[in-house]
């Protein structure tokens, strides 16, 4: 109805309470950490879900007032990527609310898997006939639908005590960043993102540090493949580093949020390596890390929001 305008509030925004929903479960399991990591998880996973409440109401209001734009969004052979960080908040408030025994927990994981599966089949599956997808369309954003989205829907389904259905997602998204990582990395070398979607390079963090977290929820262990999944990752946060002020080039924006996904994960998956003792250190230290990562998102954002008001 409006597509002559664009809402400003976007689909990527879901970025934000993905992160701090993903965080605030790391926090829920980090008493052994810290003695008062209960009541900060709490904290976090309100502020979180009062987020994802706020933005599925923009979302429908979109919908409704907007919808050639959101139309237009899952055409698109990038953008259309962006609807699982809907599902993928929706399945982690419900890990909260589960976790805090409320009943609406259970129904919004299943709510979030079931639509991220539609969308998967009727949305992604359509790149298959080779009539949009062309190489420099190729984002990290195409890491989301099939193997962030699935290590959430294990880590899920194992917080319910489903283990053997989460092992059939831990599998799909595993077969699934094996598929799409040299590819993605192949892309990034030949042809240089532009100075606007560099931040979503946060995105390559994601599989090595969720798909571990993924792991440990569904029953596994601290054992060698989860060791070779951290390897990986801190490889690639080295690679993320190494690069950062180009990434930056434009300055801060809420495209940072990237980044927040696999830095909340690296936390989840640091309270099991900091119960295991041989690499307790390198856990406590993957924790603060990953903790100052995503405060430094925040206070940035805040900061962000100030300055647009005051212009």
């Amino acid at each position: 109805m409006n597509s002559s305008k664009n809402f400003p509030i976007t689909t990527g925004f879901f970025a934000m309470p993905l992160g701090l929903g993903a965080l605030s479960l790391s926090w829920l399991n980090a008493e052994k950490i810290y003695i008062y990591a209960q009541q900060i998880g709490n904290a976090i996973g309100l502020v979180s879900i009062i987020l994802w409440a706020t933005l599925i109401g923009c979302y429908i209001y979109r919908a409704i007032f907007y919808f050639e734009q959101i139309k237009a969004e899952f055409l698109h052979p990038v953008q259309c990527s962006l609807f699982s960080l809907v599902t993928m908040t929706t399945m982690i408030t419900g890990d909260i609310l589960y976790l805090w025994d409320i009943s609406l927990g259970q129904p919004l994981i299943f709510l979030g898997v079931i639509v991220h599966l539609i969308f998967l089949i009727l949305v992604i599956g359509r790149l298959w006939n080779g009539t949009q997808f062309l190489p420099d369309t190729l984002h990290p954003v195409h890491y989301l639908p099939p193997i962030a989205a699935c290590f959430t829907m294990a880590s899920s389904f194992g917080l319910i005590g489903l283990n053997d259905i989460g092992s059939l997602f831990f599998g799909i998204g595993i077969l699934s960043w094996l598929a799409h990582e040299p590819i993605m990395l192949q892309r990034m070398r030949l042809s240089p993102l532009f100075p606007i979607a560099r931040p979503s390079l946060g995105i390559v963090l994601a599989p090595s540090f969720v798909g571990s977290a993924a792991y440990l929820v569904i029953g596994g262990e601290v054992d060698l493949f989860v060791k070779m999944l951290w390897g990986y990752g801190f490889v690639q946060l080295c690679f993320v580093l190494r690069n950062f002020n180009w990434i930056i080039e434009n300055g801060f924006s809420m495209s940072f949020w990237a980044f927040s996904f696999g830095l909340a994960a690296m936390a989840r998956g640091a309270v099991e390596i900091y119960k295991f003792e041989p690499l307790s250190m390198l856990g406590f230290g993957a924790f603060i890390f990953a903790n100052l990562g995503i405060s430094l998102l925040i206070l940035f954002s805040l900061r962000l929001l100030i300055n647009k008001r005051t212009e």
